[in-house]
């Protein structure tokens, strides 16, 4: 599998860094890094659909789970099978997008449902449910409307019905939200003066669809999408990851 992972934060400088894994090399992890530097603080954005792997059979388009959970390579075809030696070599290629306009904050934490305590990574097993929390901040001087946040769940997680809550000035006790649309098509979640913020939390449970043998990281992205007169249509993105490890039964 080939993954990329891309910095979420704002800053002068980023650094990108590309993995691939294989379940039979020694060792089973190869990586190498490339950094961004302005003279002005940005971020970097993942253009979908932007992903491609070009051998000697020609250009293969890959999911845009390769900055998430990976993108399984091959020759022939994209199935996880690669003969040895350099005739049978290949590059992935994916695009980026830079943004200099700083409009919005968004932090994504996730936690074991029941647990008090946030934080970026959480341990678990198949069955455990896990609470995720987006954070939303205005870091414009003017008010916006129609914030939409949308949230990417990866395959072994499955969205649990009627689990988004969405907390703000007005509803600070929380108010569920029952279009169950954050995992599709995204919900709107309203205008929010300068330094105004929201949280959207909810919850998903960890399945066994595609787990691989050993350790597996599911990792989850949630978007913002914010429109004002200062900007248009800016996205901005975070992930929280859940570590899962399956051992017992074919693993052995």
């Amino acid at each position: 599998k080939a993954t990329f992972s891309i910095p979420t934060t704002v800053a002068k400088e980023q650094t990108i860094i590309g993995y691939l894994d294989s379940s039979n090399a020694t060792p089973t992890r190869y990586w190498d890094e490339v950094t961004l530097k302005s003279s002005d603080n940005f971020y970097l954005e993942y253009v979908e659909g932007s992903a491609k792997y070009n051998n000697n059979k020609g250009t293969f388009s890959l999911p845009n789970d390769i900055v998430t959970t990976g993108a399984t390579l091959g020759f022939t075809k994209m199935d996880g099978k690669i003969p040895g030696c350099y005739e049978y070599s290949g590059v992935v290629t994916i695009d980026v997008k830079v943004h200099t306009s700083v409009a919005a904050k968004l932090s994504k934490q996730v936690r074991l449902k029941g647990t008090k305590t946030w934080g970026e990574t959480v341990t678990a097993k198949v069955g455990d449910e896990v609470e995720y929390q987006i954070e939303y901040v205005n870091l414009l001087s003017e008010k916006v409307n129609d914030v939409m946040i949308r949230d990417i769940l990866p395959t072994n997680v499955e969205y649990v019905k009627d689990s988004t809550y969405l907390y703000n000035s007005n509803y600070q006790s929380g108010v569920l939200l029952k279009e169950n649309t954050l995992t599709t098509t995204g919900i709107n979640i309203g205008s929010y003066n300068a330094k105004g913020n929201a949280y959207v939390r909810f919850t998903g449970k960890v399945v066994d669809k595609t787990l691989a043998c050993g350790s597996n990281q599911l990792v989850n992205w949630a978007n913002v999408t914010v429109s004002g007169s200062a900007i248009k249509n800016a996205v901005y993105k975070d992930d929280a990851s859940v570590l899962v490890s399956k051992t017992g039964g074919t693993c052995d």
